[in-house]
């Protein structure tokens, strides 16, 4: 079975064990001094000495049940009805949420209890079969192993994107292309005129030079909307927090990010340098120079991105707190005005 469909079927079997997890409570906790103890599709039977006791049994998806009656010997039978006993309502619905709430997080983790699989059919429990009490101490150590393999992990994956991350900060020539751009003095317009193949001039400005500009964008564009602040979100004992290490995913989120967005800047720009530097070699003017030239110093100004600065998560909650703060301190407040007029 892929795990797909594992998880398709994951409803089925929350709504299985929270059954199973009934079964055991009311076998253990409920009729563990009966004389005997009887479930069927419907519900659960315990006779103790003078008393008989029926709650109704949760459904396959292991929601409702928990209400029944007792009732003495004297009235027991198929229905219960009759004689002159006496009979009493019985209400465990807030007990059996209570095992829903902790057999759910067990399916939904994988775990299972073991010992409750066993009670999944529909024949008499055994009173000898593993208890409740023994399936919630296995539940507690499987939560506590279970967390440990977690917080290793999730440690070994912050401790793999921090190095990489420290790795292209010192080697960032490798990753952060830079353009050089072409000279005016460089370009001769005598010499390589006749060298010049139009055609492949037009090809690479019209066929060419959309199609690369395009990906390039369509990349940026893809990872600016690809949100990896909370890849994972849960109560915060787990792992290495509440968000395990999603800040680091999203700092390398945006280093890539602003890397492509700056090369296609510069890929915009050097398609556009190619195209004056053959202009001038064409027309050998002052104006192609000049413009030659222009684009020379854009170059060399840049894009004026910043792809190595800090874009931590714990960067963005320090900038703005430290806005509110100073927002605050510009903002006179309503305490402010009023210690002014009591002075």
């Amino acid at each position: 079975m892929s795990e797909n469909e594992r998880y398709d079927d994951l409803d089925k079997s929350i709504g299985r064990l929270k059954r199973a997890a009934i079964d055991a409570y009311v076998r253990d906790k409920i009729g563990g001094d009966a004389d005997s103890f009887t479930r069927n599709k419907d519900g659960y039977e315990m006779v103790f000495s003078g008393t008989t006791m029926a709650i109704v049994r949760p459904g396959p998806d292991g929601e409702g049940g928990g209400t029944g009656f007792t009732a003495s010997t004297s009235n027991s039978g198929p229905n219960y009805g009759g004689g002159s006993g006496s009979t009493s309502e019985l209400d465990y619905t807030k007990e059996f949420n209570s095992v829903r709430r902790k057999s759910a997080i067990v399916s939904k983790l994988e775990l299972g209890l073991e010992t409750l699989k066993g009670l999944a059919n529909e024949k008499e429990v055994s009173q000898t079969s593993g208890s409740y009490d023994d399936a919630l101490a296995s539940l507690t150590k499987a939560f506590t192993q279970l967390n440990e393999t977690i917080t290793t992990a999730e440690k070994a994956v912050e401790k793999n994107l921090i190095d990489n991350m420290s790795e292209m900060r010192k080697k960032k020539s490798s990753y952060d292309l830079k353009l050089a751009a072409a000279k005016s003095s460089d370009v001769s317009t005598s010499e390589r005129l006749q060298h010049i193949d139009q055609s492949r001039v037009e090809d690479t400005l019209t066929r060419s030079k959309p199609k690369v500009v395009q990906e390039l964008n369509s990349a940026w564009h893809a990872i600016q909307g690809t949100h990896m602040t909370h890849c994972v979100s849960r109560p915060e004992k787990i792992g290495i927090g509440i968000n395990g290490p999603s800040s680091k995913f999203h700092g390398m989120k945006w280093l890539i990010h602003d890397l492509i967005e700056e090369l296609t800047e510069e890929t915009e720009y050097a398609f556009k340098d190619f195209e004056l530097a053959v202009e001038l070699i064409q027309q050998g003017d002052s104006t192609s120079k000049t413009k030659l030239e222009e684009m020379e110093q854009k170059i060399k100004d840049g894009s004026g991105l910043r792809p190595w600065q800090d874009r931590s998560i714990e960067k963005e909650v320090s900038d703005k707190k430290k806005q509110e703060q100073q927002k605050k301190k510009q903002e006179p407040g309503e305490n402010n005005q009023g210690n002014s007029k009591k002075k």
